[in-house]
């Protein structure tokens, strides 16, 4: 299994201070937002529902700045 980073969605609120919906539905328009924005990724070719205003109100600025590293550890190494 491969794991890459992707780069990082900014959220402007703690996480914790959401109910379990409200983060459920932030966690899921960060990462199909990353999907968009990263191109060698399977979620680039998708067409997605617009996500909803309260998600992406709570939404920052997006991360992409190491998004296609290879050889990016994304693992600590085993102790």
């Amino acid at each position: 299994m491969e794991v890459r980073y992707m780069g990082h969605e900014e959220v402007l609120l703690p996480t914790r201070a959401l109910d379990f919906n409200t983060q459920s539905q932030v966690t899921r328009e960060a990462i199909g937002l990353m999907g968009e924005a990263v191109p060698s990724t399977k979620g680039a070719r998708k067409r997605r529902k617009p996500g909803s205003h309260q998600a992406n109100s709570l939404l920052g600025r997006s991360n992409l700045k190491f998004a296609e590293c290879q050889g990016l550890p994304l693992c600590p190494p085993a102790a």
